[in-house]
């Protein structure tokens, strides 16, 4: 975990997600790294995550956030060995907390462990069209939820890479 926690940025909105914590600090932390997320600031998210992990080490949507900061993005489709197993060991401890974590958390953290490996492979392809597709359940059980929708967009997005749309202007396949 980071040595100085972050600071408590103003005016990133009004978002919040409700997870499951008792921590309210906790709770303020997890909402700016998905502010920071939703921004691709992702080394920002990494420091809130990290502070309401430390808050309240059995939250387990804290953990979860470390893994997606960590993980793949459309800007950054390659992910660094030291990226990819600080991924793992944060949705491992997203998992040993799971019992304390909604459905729609638990169907999120699932589906975020189906992203990492421990070794990755050479071809993170494999890894991204599991996580696309268990991010394609969720979905499909949480269709009013819009950070699932959201996410599971990103998913999509994330299999083409910068490489949604023919030169024509017509989408890709699953653009």
């Amino acid at each position: 975990l980071h040595a100085v926690p972050p600071p408590r940025f103003e005016g990133l909105g009004d978002y919040t997600r409700p997870v499951s914590t008792r921590s309210a600090d906790a709770q303020a932390s997890f909402d700016q790294g998905m502010a920071f997320l939703y921004a691709f600031n992702h080394d920002e998210a990494l420091r809130a995550f990290h502070e309401a992990a430390r808050l309240d080490p059995d939250c387990a949507m804290a953990w979860w956030g470390v893994a997606i900061a960590n993980g793949p993005h459309i800007n950054r489709p390659a992910v660094a060995p030291q990226n990819e197993r600080a991924a793992v060991q944060a949705i491992t401890a997203a998992r040993r907390a799971i019992a304390g974590a909604s459905a729609v958390e638990r169907a999120l953290i699932d589906a975020q462990a189906t992203r990492f490996a421990d070794p990755q492979p050479a071809d993170r392809s494999g890894l991204d069209r599991a996580y696309a597709d268990a991010m394609r359940r969720v979905w499909q059980a949480y269709p009013q939820d819009a950070d699932v929708g959201a996410l599971f967009a990103e998913a999509l997005a994330d299999l083409r890479p910068w490489d949604l749309w023919q030169p024509d202007g017509s989408p890709q396949p699953g653009t």
